[in-house]
């Protein structure tokens, strides 16, 4: 359970960072003129959702094992 509290530390500071960071969801209809700072600024906001995603896979799969350990030992 401590790994799965650590994933969803993981989990929540990520998602706090990414909440003030662009990604590279652009609008199709009117799309920016992206300058090199703000390219890198996408590529990184783009890593952070992967991060972001692993980690709710993780603790979604950690806690479920949780749960079976603990099912596991009522029965």
């Amino acid at each position: 359970m401590l790994i799965a509290v650590a994933t969803d530390t993981v989990f929540l500071v990520t998602m706090n960072v990414l909440h003030t960071t662009n990604t590279n969801l652009i609008d199709p209809d009117n799309p920016p003129i992206l300058t090199p700072e703000e390219i890198s600024q996408r590529v990184y906001g783009s890593k952070l959702v992967l991060v972001v995603e692993q980690m709710q896979i993780a603790t979604t799969w950690l806690v479920k094992a949780c749960l079976l350990i603990m099912y596991s030992r009522l029965t």
